[in-house]
């Protein structure tokens, strides 16, 4: 089993990554920042913690999720891996 170590990263860091996303015609996700931490809530489920891995790479072990985002300065994008599958997110609100 691969082991990746947590990194800390700035609120500013985060807030960059929150946001409304969509993986078409599967599931709405929201994004957001409680307590410090980065938050994955798929539509009409519990919110998850999400633990920072590199700038763009987050993961929740106990849910078996990773998920990495296209760009840590303006993301757009992010690609969620689960079960040997992968999704990708878009942001929406985009224009």
């Amino acid at each position: 089993m691969e082991v990746t170590k947590s990194i800390d990263l700035p609120l500013e860091a985060l807030e960059k990554f929150v946001g409304d996303f969509e993986i078409p015609e599967v599931l709405k996700i929201k994004m957001f920042v409680l307590d410090g931490k980065l938050m994955f809530q798929g539509e009409g489920q519990p919110s998850v913690e999400l633990t920072p891995t590199s700038t763009v790479n987050f993961e929740n072990k106990t849910y078996g999720i990773a998920i990495q985002y296209n760009d840590e300065t303006n993301p757009t994008s992010f690609t969620l891996f689960q079960s040997g599958l992968s999704f990708e997110a878009i942001k929406l609100g985009l224009e």
